[in-house]
C-alpha cells in the first residue's frame, strides 16, 4: 500500500498595479506611488497558486487600511481590483491578501499611495456695477475644489484689504463676511474701499483669492 500526502500549496507571489483612467502608474525608487486627492484610481491584484487552486482564490483588498480599516472589498478569481478615491492628503496604503480554499492565506501585500493636495480655484469674479451712495451691491465667487475639500472651504471677503484688523497673517485675508456671496451698502463714497478681496482656503491650507474693484 502506498500512501500519498498531498499538502496544500498556500498563495503567494501577491503583486499590484495602480491606474488612473488609462494611465498605469509607475512607483518611485522607494516603491511608491503618487496622486492627486480626488483621483479616481483602480488599483489591480493578482497571485499565483495551483493549477486547481487558482480561479478560487479570495482575494481581500483594504484600500485604505490604516487609515479606514473598515472599507474592504473581496472578490474572486487569480485577479482583483478595487476602485478608490483619496479625499485626504499623505500616503495612504492600501492591502491585499489572497486566500485559497483550503483556508492557507498569501503574506500580506502593502500598496503605498502619496496623496498630494489640489489647490482650489476661483471662478473670475464679475466687476459690480457702478452703483450710487447707499445702494445694494452684491457680489458672488463660485469656488472650485476636489469633493473632499468643497464642504470644508473656508470662504471670507476682507471688506478692507489695507487694514489687517485681526492681527493675524496679511492685511489681505482678514474674514470680515464668511460666505461666497456679499451683499453690502457704503453710504458715502469715500468711505468705500477702492476694492474688496474674496479669498478661499481648503483644509491643507492652500488658499486662492481675487481682487473685486468697487466703482
Amino acid at each position: 500500500t502506498v500512501t500519498i500526502d498531498v499538502t496544500n500549496i498556500a498563495p503567494s507571489n501577491p503583486g499590484a498595479e495602480v491606474w488612473s483612467g488609462n494611465t498605469k502608474l509607475t512607483p518611485d525608487t522607494r516603491g511608491v506611488y503618487s496622486a492627486l486627492e480626488g483621483d479616481s484610481l483602480e488599483i489591480r491584484g493578482w497571485a499565483e497558486d495551483s493549477e486547481n487552486d487558482i480561479d478560487d482564490l479570495v482575494h481581500l483588498w483594504a484600500p485604505d487600511a490604516e487609515d479606514n480599516p473598515d472599507i474592504q472589498h473581496q472578490s474572486v478569481g487569480q485577479f482583483s481590483s478595487v476602485e478608490h478615491i483619496y479625499t485626504t492628503v499623505g500616503l495612504h496604503l492600501a492591502t491585499l491578501v489572497v486566500t485559497d480554499d483550503d483556508g492557507e492565506s498569501s503574506e500580506t501585500l502593502t500598496v503605498v499611495i502619496d496623496i498630494a493636495n489640489v489647490a482650489p480655484t476661483i471662478d473670475p469674479i464679475s466687476n459690480p456695477l457702478p452703483v450710487a451712495e447707499g445702494d445694494e451691491i452684491t457680489i458672488t465667487a463660485t469656488v472650485w475644489d476636489t469633493l473632499g475639500d468643497l464642504e470644508n472651504m473656508q470662504n471670507c471677503f476682507d471688506l478692507d484689504p489695507e487694514t489687517n484688523s485681526d492681527g493675524e497673517g496679511g492685511a489681505d485675508d482678514d474674514c470680515d463676511v464668511e460666505g461666497t456671496t456679499f451683499v453690502g451698502t457704503w453710504h458715502d463714497a469715500r468711505s468705500a474701499p477702492d476694492s474688496i478681496i474674496f479669498h478661499t482656503m481648503d483644509d491643507d491650507g492652500e488658499r486662492a483669492s481675487d481682487e473685486v474693484p468697487i466703482v
